[in-house]
């Protein structure tokens, strides 16, 4: 399953590359019209993953057959979660290779010591108490701390109004 999915995140991976760059230049040079542009088609990019996800999540019992067989059952909610996973990193993805051209590394460096903490105990817990489903959705909840955090930081960020740990 994660295979099979992390086939978005690799075209993502491919896709979103070139851009760090790209926003460190534009950082430097204070081209904050030509980020939030960006930004915003990187959105519409987003919203285009979300769908080639959903296809994929569709066809994905028939590609399963073919790949493995049929004496393998693969659960309709691990698919769900695993996808679910791979858009979380999608969009996760999009703020942090702004953030990483800004230079702005601080506050991501605390979020992932953080879910590095958490996540084990965390994945042992509700894979005890939901098995293999259990994990992925731990790996979910501990990934989404940037869901928030990564946007806020952008938008203090662009707005001038990053202070502290928004700004390092």
């Amino acid at each position: 399953v994660f295979k099979y999915f992390s086939l978005l995140m690799m075209l993502f991976t491919i896709f979103i590359s070139p851009f760090w760059s790209s926003f460190t230049e534009a950082w430097l040079k204070k081209d904050l019209y030509w980020i939030q542009n960006i930004m915003k088609k990187l959105g519409i990019v987003y919203l285009f993953f979300i769908a080639l996800g959903i296809f994929l999540f569709l066809i994905s019992k028939k590609i399963f057959s073919y790949w493995v067989g049929n004496s393998f059952d693969i659960s309709f909610l691990i698919s769900f979660l695993t996808l679910c996973w791979i858009f979380v990193n999608i969009w996760n993805g999009i703020f942090s290779q702004f953030l990483y051209g800004a230079g702005k590394i601080q506050l991501q460096m605390y979020i992932a010591i953080i879910s590095a903490i958490l996540n084990i105990p965390f994945a042992i817990f509700l894979g005890n108490k939901y098995s293999l489903e259990g994990i992925i959705l731990a790996n979910i909840l501990i990934s989404s701390f940037g869901i928030l955090i990564y946007p806020i930081q952008y938008f203090k960020l662009i707005q001038g109004k990053a202070f502290g740990i928004w700004n390092k």
